[in-house]
């Protein structure tokens, strides 16, 4: 069974990504590499119940609505250089150990919300944060966490703070 796609740089967009949801042969699929297309939306990916890695990096995606479909298997989400202002849908992903938000549109207020919502991601190991407009992060719940990356944002004080 394959276990790794890598669909990138080939301008794909969301009409041409949907048929994977539907293609049974792929359903062990554990890596899906769909970064530096057109993709508008987070494609449906329900049907990958063993996905480990999953990146939509350099896209034109400006919501991750489709992510609650996600298996819960995921490790790595890959979500950067895209349009995203506001994370959502990723409270159920207790496996991931990565997640990378940098270069979105992510800004102080929007990502206090999703500080809130990343409380349940106990096994996340690097966050990368890089390239948004935050001020504030909140890291309470994050107890495995050893990388995080807030390089150019462009805010000028950044305070870190966890709760007991």
């Amino acid at each position: 069974m394959l276990k790794k796609l890598s669909l990138r740089q080939n301008l794909i967009e969301d009409s041409a990504v949907e048929p994977l949801s539907r293609w049974d042969a792929l359903s062990d699929l554990e890596e899906l590499i769909l970064r530096d297309n057109k993709l508008a939306e987070v494609p449906d990916i329900s049907i990958f119940s063993r996905l480990l890695v999953f990146d939509v990096s350099f896209n034109e995606i400006t919501s991750l609505e489709g992510l609650s479909k996600a298996s819960s298997t995921l490790k790595e989400l890959y979500v950067s250089t895209n349009e995203v202002n506001k994370i959502m849908e990723i409270e159920h992903l207790h496996d991931l150990q990565i997640l990378e938000l940098g270069s979105n549109r992510l800004w102080v207020y929007s990502f206090i919300h999703v500080m809130v919502n990343m409380e349940s991601l106990t096994k996340l190991e690097e966050l990368w944060l890089g390239r948004n407009r935050i001020k504030v992060v909140n890291l309470c719940g994050l107890r495995c966490i050893k990388k995080i990356s807030l390089q150019s944002n462009q805010e000028q004080s950044i305070d870190l703070y966890e709760r007991i």
